[in-house]
């Protein structure tokens, strides 16, 4: 008995189960049915901030506590131990919920895009391995300036968790963003990256055991996403998604469902930066300067916003085998976007869909978190700061 109240004492949570195939068939239905887009918001796991890596890890070690299953993760910080839930820093919290809470925030403090390929794998492209509870990964991309060898960001790493592969094949996930914030969840069904390297792209946990054994031995590892996409010579993105629908899907999506999917995601992207300009707006009024690069990094939207314009012209095209995005054009597809209701920006400003979806495909909303609010959404237009653009 002493043993046993030792050892939950001594752990963030005891383990009473194992991963096998079984209880992986299991998560997958588990962040499929029941990891929503409120998780963070209300119920057990409220008030836990999330950033999008934060969201992944977050999914997979939630489930391990509900079941009593080990949790580890490589140790960012160099250490050659893993971080797991056998770590015995919390002994003192004695409530379960607040002591997982305290492990999170543990893990989501030194852990991200950078660390999540060290703790997940690229699969194969079919139903088994590609399937709800994996991730989507696209690494941080930084390149060296020649002289100085100084960091210069190309692209921001993002990560999403897959939550449901439909039976067209079309990937949809759940996320989070960036700064850090207690936050709904966004669905999307958008792949909008090309896997360019194997540290990115659709991938799976590794288990706790299985972090030694070799790479070619792991369930469904393979590098075959990679080589996916040629078109002509060059892999490009839209040949690379349809081969991964094709591999995934049991039967054909329909005109109808591709146009609302793609509004579908436009409207979600266009939901999610309403948090991110109003926290940048609140620093921007804050600080009364330009901001460093760091602040650019997370209240900035270039990325969201070049994503919202290449989900209007995937749009679009599916209707006008074109991808030129017109005003006239939005307008005889409105009804889609419509349906996903009207853009609440703040309390005083609310657009519909179709509005916002001019305003993003003119370019008049800006991207840059020095501008004024009113820039941002595309209410007027930007005006000269002097403020240095970063990317």
């Amino acid at each position: 008995m002493l043993a046993s109240s030792f050892s939950l004492q001594a752990a963030v949570w005891e383990n009473t189960n194992q991963w096998d195939q079984t209880w992986e068939e299991k998560y997958s239905n588990w962040v499929e049915n029941e990891y929503n887009e409120e998780v963070y918001m209300k119920g057990k796991y409220e008030g836990i901030a999330t950033d999008c890596a934060d969201a992944v890890y977050g999914a997979r070690a939630i489930f391990s506590f509900e079941n009593g299953l080990p949790f580890a993760i490589r140790d960012t910080t160099g250490g050659p131990a893993m971080i797991s839930n056998s770590m015995s820093r919390y002994d003192k919290i004695e409530d379960p919920i607040a002591r997982l809470k305290k492990f999170l925030w543990y893990i989501f403090d030194i852990a991200g895009t950078k660390s999540l390929p060290q703790d997940t794998y690229p699969v194969l492209v079919n139903r088994e391995f590609v399937a709800a509870g994996g991730a989507w990964i696209r690494p941080r991309i930084t390149t060296r300036r020649f002289f100085t060898g100084a960091e210069e960001t190309a692209q921001p790493g993002h990560a999403a968790l897959i939550k449901k592969v439909e039976d067209t094949g079309v990937v949809f996930m759940i996320e989070s963003t960036v700064p850090a914030a207690v936050r709904k969840l966004h669905s999307t069904s958008g792949l909008v990256f090309l896997p360019e390297n194997t540290y990115g792209g659709l991938r799976k946990f590794y288990r706790p055991d299985n972090y030694k054994v070799p790479k070619n031995e792991l369930p469904g590892y393979s590098l075959e996403q990679f080589e996916m996409g040629l078109d002509g010579r060059k892999r490009k993105l839209k040949a690379w998604r349809k081969e991964v629908y094709a591999r995934l899907a049991t039967r054909e999506e329909s005109k109808e469902e591709t146009l609302q999917r793609y509004a579908n995601n436009f409207c979600s992207m266009m939901q999610s930066r309403i948090e991110v300009i109003q926290k940048g707006e609140k620093k921007r009024l804050a600080l009364g300067q330009c901001m460093n690069e760091k602040e650019f990094d997370l209240y900035s939207t270039p990325s969201r916003d070049g994503k919202a314009r290449d989900a209007l012209k995937e749009f679009v095209e599916v209707e006008f085998d074109s991808q030129k995005v017109t005003e006239k054009r939005l307008e005889k597809l409105s009804g889609y976007l419509a349906s996903c209701g009207d853009l609440n920006v703040n309390a005083q400003v609310k657009m519909t869909m179709l509005e916002a979806a001019i305003k993003m495909a003119k370019e008049d909303m800006s991207s840059d978190p020095n501008q004024t609010f009113a820039a941002r959404w595309g209410l007027e237009k930007e005006k000269r700061t002097g403020c240095k653009q970063y990317y």
